[in-house]
């Protein structure tokens, strides 16, 4: 909630902070993965808000080059929050049967979370969104 509260003012930052806050979180979640006894907050939760606001801070920069595939990722992520259960309990253990490698089960995996967020975005969310804005907005004209 606080980051949202300071999106403006991230969004204003120099690009060496952003690029540096990406840095800094993403090794910081390396060396807590080696092993260190810390609460998961510390471990996990501020190396995830820092990097949160670091893609903040340069998301201006790199607007012109994202391709419409990320946005359209970012746009189903609440699908892929909410269907993501649903889809490691269907898979893993189809994956794990398949006596394949951990990197690859892992890709299997993502790449099905991704694929059913993206249609459940696609098919319920986003008409969904649809029908409550024209509810929203017929509901307004009629208080005037």
């Amino acid at each position: 909630m606080a980051l949202g509260h300071l999106v403006g003012r991230l969004a204003r930052l120099p690009a060496v902070l952003g690029v540096s806050a990406l840095v800094f979180a993403i090794v910081s979640m390396l060396v807590m993965g080696l092993g260190f006894n810390l609460p998961r907050t510390l471990a996990q939760g501020i190396p995830a808000l820092i990097l949160v606001a670091g893609c903040i801070s340069l998301e201006s920069y790199f607007r012109l080059l994202a391709p419409r595939v990320l946005a359209r990722l970012g746009d189903a992520s609440y699908s892929l929050y909410l269907t993501h259960p649903i889809v490691l309990l269907a898979t893993a253990p189809v994956v794990a049967s398949a006596s394949v490698s951990p990197w690859v089960a892992g890709m299997v995996i993502v790449t099905a979370c991704i694929a059913v967020s993206l249609a459940s975005y696609s098919f319920i969310e986003k008409p969904l969104l649809a029908i409550s804005r024209m509810s929203l907005s017929a509901h307004q004209v009629k208080a005037q």
